[in-house]
């Protein structure tokens, strides 16, 4: 359950974090660039205590290559993108950043325990 009068972003929000993050657009423009088709998954909400994430894989697809493979992995934590070669990284991303610029409220989770519990591993 989500505290009262706390502001949640929803998934098309957390898109739109993802298509302005400069860093993130910036790879996108150039696996474009270089032939190969970018794939964004779909937007999953991932609660973890009071903490919510929003996940969306990344795959590529090659001119050579017609299935598409898991490239990256975006993590969405209070409005800010974090992109990663696997969901754990993201989510390491997330939490160290947020914990390193100290945030108006005070994760639910101790910052290691977020990232254990994100990927199903007990800290």
């Amino acid at each position: 359950q989500i505290p009262k009068g706390q502001y949640v972003i929803g998934p098309e929000q957390a898109d739109a974090a993802i298509d302005q993050e400069p860093a993130i657009s910036q790879n996108f423009s150039w696996w474009n660039r270089r032939g190969t088709e970018v794939i964004r998954g779909h937007t999953t909400l991932l609660m973890v205590g009071k903490e919510i994430l929003y996940v969306e894989p990344i795959f590529l697809r090659s001119q050579q290559n017609h299935l598409p493979q898991l490239k990256k992995v975006v993590v969405v934590m209070r409005g800010k993108p974090f992109m990663e070669d696997t969901l754990a990284e993201a989510v390491r991303a997330a939490v160290a950043w947020h914990s390193a610029n100290k945030p108006a409220a005070a994760p639910a989770l101790a910052p290691e325990n977020i990232a254990a519990a994100a990927i199903g591993k007990t800290p």
